[in-house]
């Protein structure tokens, strides 16, 4: 189930649903308390997420939603993992 909140802006069972450039879906989900804030969001088509944890009271929607646009993502498709195994 979902719910539409504005022309582009979606919420579904609590998770906020925005389309990219492209028209895929990214979904996030945000929240802070006492001085902390966190972002969590990801674009199943394009297989990217993106989780933000910081010890700052400042929103990070916006930077959250630039790294996850279609344009920002693009450098990562060829890289390689910073982490292996």
């Amino acid at each position: 189930p979902w719910t539409q909140l504005a022309e582009e802006k979606f919420v579904a069972l609590g998770w906020h649903i925005f389309s990219c450039s492209n028209g895929y879906p990214v979904f996030w989900h945000n929240g802070g308390t006492y001085g902390f804030c966190s972002f969590v969001g990801f674009s199943a088509q394009k297989r990217r997420a993106v989780v933000i944890l910081t010890n700052s009271d400042t929103r990070l929607d916006d930077i959250g939603h630039e790294i996850l646009s279609t344009e920002n993502m693009e450098f990562l498709q060829d890289e390689e993992p910073l982490l292996s195994d």
